[in-house]
């Protein structure tokens, strides 16, 4: 097996954590993370383990609620050094990482969720352009079983969703398929 190219060194496979973390819009589990960095590594999954709790004792990493997330210290550190790593495993890394990305940034924008209280159950949702809210819905519901389905489906399709509502708004009334008083 050839294994040129691939990461071996302890400093080598933190200076990738930080490469990912650094490329990743939120947090990630440590399982997660170690699918991404361990594709480029020759190294195991406790050496792995190791480096990443070495970037949490060095402050280059924090982790709550078992999710990881790369810190300013990590970041400034990572974009430093991260010429070190091989252009061929920086390049393959990218593409790895940045459809999970973009789903982590869509994810981001796309609010959905319900309370039930004594005025009934109200599910509230929301889509966002990354500065700020461009819709923001609230709408009582029978149950809390349709709520659900509500959220499950605008999370699916919020952008539809947005596209139908605007369109559907702001159509004239001259565009109606009602008839006018003037044809009645």
């Amino acid at each position: 097996m050839n294994e040129y190219g691939l990461i071996r060194e302890k400093l080598d496979i933190k200076l990738l954590i930080l490469f990912v973390l650094r490329r990743l819009p939120a947090a990630v589990t440590a399982v997660e993370l170690g699918d991404l960095v361990l594709t480029y590594c020759s190294a195991g999954y406790f050496d792995y383990t190791e480096c990443l709790v070495d970037l949490l004792k060095s402050g280059h990493v924090s982790e709550e609620a078992g999710r990881y997330q790369i810190t300013d210290l990590g970041r400034e550190h990572g974009q430093t050094l991260e010429d070190s790593l091989p252009f061929t495993i920086r390049s393959a890394c990218e593409r790895a990482v940045a459809p999970i990305a973009d789903v982590m940034r869509r994810s981001a924008m796309v609010g959905a969720s319900h309370s039930v209280g004594k005025d009934g159950c109200w599910t509230e949702l929301s889509l966002s352009d990354g500065l700020g809210d461009i819709l923001r819905l609230r709408l009582l519901c029978a149950n809390e079983e349709q709520a659900g389905l509500i959220e499950k489906n605008f999370r699916a399709g919020a952008e539809g969703v947005y596209l139908h509502l605007v369109q559907f708004l702001s159509h004239s009334s001259q565009d109606s398929t009602e008839p006018s008083p003037k044809e009645k």
